[in-house]
């Protein structure tokens, strides 16, 4: 300010005036899970800049919205569906021109499809033109119990679907895939052991989306799995490790769990087999290690 005041027609006022703009503009950048637990809180966490407060509108949609709001203002859309849920958070803002990092809890909500729009404006202030960018973003989340992984063999490709909570397998869940070349369609329930087979799927054409939905849960996603494949047979193990949240505070415990999976001729879980889980800090040095057990259903899980 003393620089322009100086001499307010130089390059150097300028300049000055831009990085004035650029100290005082306003930003958020939010951190969430892609998937949370239903009726249950979650955490999500924010960077936020020169804004006083979070406007957070949760919006009920369905997979095909998202499409839909692809081909007209996203604001505008957006004013045209129902709120599921509209709540503020403090920003903690300490008029310093500084970034403040900062958790939230994610409310409980029923199962389904969300769109979540934040602001450091009211969602009533918004304009139908306006521009997602620094200070206005929405963002995709599913609010769901179940979850899969999945291996391919050759032409051969295998799900498996369970609970999130559990990892018990879901007998019965329904898997269809789109296939992108010839648009035809395979159907598939999985069987008790939470097993869906797709035999030679990947031989002739590649896959598009994939629809999962168990009981009143759903969900879809696109894959690509291209056609070209190896005729090796291969044997491998691997474990899929998901924790309780993506963001710690300090001295909040750590809840994890896994499911350990062997991709061989019969495409098995590892059930009785044991694991040593590892903690270590941002040094890599470790710090805490816990010993673990596989279920018949080859899943496990522990906390730090």
């Amino acid at each position: 300010e003393k620089a322009i005041e100086f001499a307010p027609n130089s390059y150097s006022a300028i300049n000055a005036k831009n990085k004035i703009q650029e100290i005082k503009k306003s930003s958020i950048t939010a951190t969430l899970s892609e998937t949370y637990i239903p009726n249950q809180i979650g955490l999500m966490s924010f960077v936020s800049t020169n804004c006083d407060s979070i406007y957070i509108q949760l919006f009920a949609v369905d997979e095909s919205t998202f499409d839909e709001m692809k081909k007209t203002s996203p604001i505008k859309f957006l004013k045209k569906l129902s709120v599921a849920k509209a709540f503020t958070i403090c920003a903690h803002n300490k008029y310093d021109y500084r970034p403040k990092t900062f958790d939230a809890i994610f409310p409980a909500m029923e199962s389904g499809h969300y769109i979540m729009w934040y602001s450091n404006r009211p969602f009533s202030e918004m304009q139908d033109t306006m521009k997602i960018g620094s200070t206005c973003a929405i963002i995709k989340i599913l609010v769901n119990n179940i979850d899969f992984v999945y291996n391919s063999k050759n032409a051969d490709l295998n799900y498996y679907v369970f609970d999130r909570q559990t990892g018990y397998p879901l007998e019965n869940a329904t898997i269809k895939i789109e296939m992108q070349k010839n648009k035809s369609i395979q159907l598939k329930r999985t069987d008790k052991n939470g097993y869906a087979y797709f035999n030679n799927i990947l031989k002739y054409s590649r896959i598009g989306t994939i629809h999962v939905s168990y009981k009143n849960e759903k969900f879809s996603f696109d894959d690509y799995f291209y056609s070209n494949y190896n005729d090796k047979t291969s044997s491998f193990q691997k474990v899929y490790f998901f924790t309780d949240r993506q963001i710690y505070r300090p001295g909040q415990q750590v809840y994890f769990k896994g499911i350990a999976v062997k991709s061989d001729s019969n495409h098995s879980v590892l059930s009785n087999v044991n694991y040593q889980i590892m903690l270590y800090d941002a040094n890599y040095q470790a710090i805490d290690s816990i010993k673990v057990t596989t279920n018949q259903y080859g899943s496990f899980s522990g906390n730090f």
